[in-house]
């Protein structure tokens, strides 16, 4: 929802109102509502999340492949500041180019203090916490993920500090966001099991899913009639101008 400045114009021609205030009024906001994007909102949208206990989905590469305008009308800083829950999403592959989480905490780190010219805006330990407990909450599920506590399930990423990526590094929480990468996960846990070690996915057959992967890409491709990416963005333009 009010994922660009075009969707928030044309819900105004067609409905009076901008998204957010189109639901608003509708009485569909509310603490158990996860807004995805949520790019395009005005003044009075910021205290109806608010006042509502909205949450908001923010995919950081697919505004920036897509041109969503997250850096120059986005108001995320705002929400933030108003105690408005952000977590991190990445949005589909082929929106945003990747599901890489990593990824979005350091451009969500970083794009704020540039956007507002202000060096403090967000963060890392900010971002760390959009992409962790924040993320958590937004889905109301924080009483069981999104930290390391007792009673709550033992998720958790291992790091191998050893990786130049990390060489030489003073605090880990800069060096987690600035610098490190997928490439430098040594071991994935979820629920208490080990899902990736040793540089294998342990549950699942991986050359499978890619080989499928590519098969059923290729198949899309053919059956969509896609010759090359122009008639792709024609499609998406096409659905905006018809306020789909």
């Amino acid at each position: 929802m009010a994922t660009s400045i075009e969707e928030a114009r044309i819900c105004e021609k067609n409905h009076g109102a901008w998204p957010v205030s189109r639901i608003r009024a509708a009485g569909g906001l509310g603490r158990n509502l996860v807004i995805a994007h949520c790019v395009a909102v005005n003044d009075d949208d910021l205290d109806a999340l608010s006042a509502g206990d909205v949450k908001v989905a923010f995919c950081p590469c697919s505004s920036l492949k897509l041109g969503k305008g997250a850096s120059a009308i986005g108001r995320y800083k705002e929400m933030l500041d108003r105690g408005i829950t952000v977590g991190l999403g990445t949005d589909g592959v082929s929106a945003g180019g990747n599901l890489n989480l990593m990824r979005q905490m350091h451009i969500v780190s970083g794009l704020f203090k540039d956007a507002h010219i202000d060096p403090d805006a967000v963060g890392a330990r900010k971002a760390l916490r959009m992409a962790t407990i924040e993320a958590a909450g937004a889905l109301l599920w924080d009483d069981e993920i999104g930290s390391i506590e007792v009673g709550k399930q033992a998720d958790f990423i291992l790091f191998d500090t050893d990786h130049i990526e990390w060489t030489p590094y003073h605090d880990p929480l800069q060096t987690l966001v600035y610098s490190a990468s997928v490439n430098s996960i040594a071991e994935t846990w979820v629920a208490g099991r080990p899902l990736y070690s040793r540089g294998r996915i342990n549950s699942l057959d991986e050359a499978d899913i890619k080989r499928k992967a590519r098969e059923r890409a290729a198949a899309a491709v053919r059956r969509a009639g896609l010759i090359d990416v122009q008639t792709a963005a024609a499609a998406v333009t096409q659905l905006y101008d018809e306020g789909n």
